[in-house]
């Protein structure tokens, strides 16, 4: 009998991590749990865009909006407790600049914590959904969904759109975790050179986002140097992403 996977005990796996953080993001809002629950979230997001595809009579995309929600509300915070860590990471010139970026920060923080009973609750009843999703998906149709992403984020490489690139390289990474390490092995992928080339991307996107990068200051312009080698970096790889993805093929 073919070897099928299931997909309840990731959902269940994810929405524990979040139902753990969930308390202290929704009182505190510290930046280690927001970040931790972002990416538990973005693991059950790619399992969410998977079974869309899969299984179109299913309403999983709808039932996960709430969580979609609370996630892009995070971000925005996220956005901002990284900026103020780079101005304090740069001179003290910057830090003049870090009394309106409190400012916006906590009227941030207040469109998660003012209204947290409801988060909860939407949380709490959206995790009661999902660990009664429980799907069967074949070993081939998760490789063949890996090799169309990885498609995809070979042609946004080339348009130098990694952002978007990324988004796929990361849905693969998630996604792997549903199959067992010889299933793994099967797909071909060199796991570990995506991990690194996601990281790497990472760290464009967040000095392309930085305003940082476009003042002039002058201890500022290394931020713009900095950002300038990477893209080159990262233009170069793109000429060898499926190669370098696929090393058997």
């Amino acid at each position: 009998m073919p070897y099928h996977l299931k997909t309840a005990a990731y959902f269940k796996q994810h929405f524990d991590e979040v139902l753990k953080l969930l308390p202290v993001v929704l009182e505190v809002q510290s930046e280690t749990a927001i970040h931790q629950m972002r990416v538990e979230i973005k693991k059950l997001h790619a399992l969410v865009k998977l079974l869309d595809k899969t299984e179109p009579k299913s309403d999983i995309k709808e039932k996960f909006i709430p969580v979609r929600r609370l996630f892009k509300r995070m971000g925005a915070i996220r956005e901002i407790q990284l900026e103020i860590n780079k101005l304090k990471d740069l001179s003290s010139d910057n830090l003049q600049e870090i009394p309106s970026l409190n400012e916006k920060l906590e009227k941030r923080k207040s469109k998660i914590s003012r209204p947290s009973e409801k988060w909860e609750k939407q949380i709490q009843s959206s995790f009661q959904e999902f660990i009664h999703f429980d799907f069967s998906l074949k070993i081939k149709l998760l490789q063949d969904y890996f090799r169309k992403l990885m498609i995809t984020a070979n042609n946004l490489m080339l348009q130098e759109n990694f952002h978007e690139a990324r988004k796929n390289i990361k849905s693969v990474l998630y996604l792997k975790a549903l199959l067992r390490e010889p299933e793994q092995e099967s797909m071909g992928i060199d796991f570990s050179y995506l991990n690194e080339l996601q990281e790497k991307i990472g760290n464009w996107n967040d000095l392309l986002n930085s305003s940082l990068r476009k003042t002039q200051k002058k201890e500022n312009l290394v931020l713009e140097t900095n950002f300038q080698e990477l893209h080159d970096l990262l233009k170069k790889e793109a000429q060898y992403f499926l190669n370098l993805a696929y090393p058997k093929s």
